[in-house]
């Protein structure tokens, strides 16, 4: 038995519903891509951090090391934290950056006790480390 086709397929129909089909999603495309294009994004205001500091030339350093009793060095002189914020007190106007280098088994108590001390007396803080 011998099957007959009711639809005859034109040659002009398969090239022109492609084209259709790629002219509707361009259009689609560019209108969606205008709406984005034209709108500038969410506006975002950063929160004000005592941990940004500018570059500092000739910065202050505090060394806290872990021997068996935790130490805090200043100016090459052993002290105590209520010493630390005696001598941060003594220390004239311009204030300086300070820098503290803690030895890697130092209690985290005692960088944030001093880290907290030097930004009560209105110091910028920067922690150091060093690379494994």
């Amino acid at each position: 038995m011998k099957l007959l086709r009711n639809h005859r397929s034109e040659p002009g129909n398969q090239l022109l519903v492609p084209f259709l089909n790629l002219l509707f999603l361009l259009t689609a495309f560019l209108l969606l891509l205008t709406r984005f294009v034209g709108q500038p994004g969410f506006a975002v205001s950063l929160p004000a951090s005592p941990f940004l500091a500018a570059p500092e030339q000739n910065p202050l350093g505090v060394n806290l090391t872990a021997s068996p009793v935790p130490a805090l060095f200043f100016n090459d002189l052993r002290m105590s934290p209520e010493e630390f914020g005696r001598a941060l007190r003594e220390i004239p106007a311009p204030r300086r950056t300070i820098v503290i280098r803690a030895d890697r088994r130092v209690p985290f108590e005692l960088v944030s006790e001093v880290s907290g001390i030097c930004m009560q007396h209105g110091f910028p803080v920067i922690l150091a480390t060093a690379r494994e």
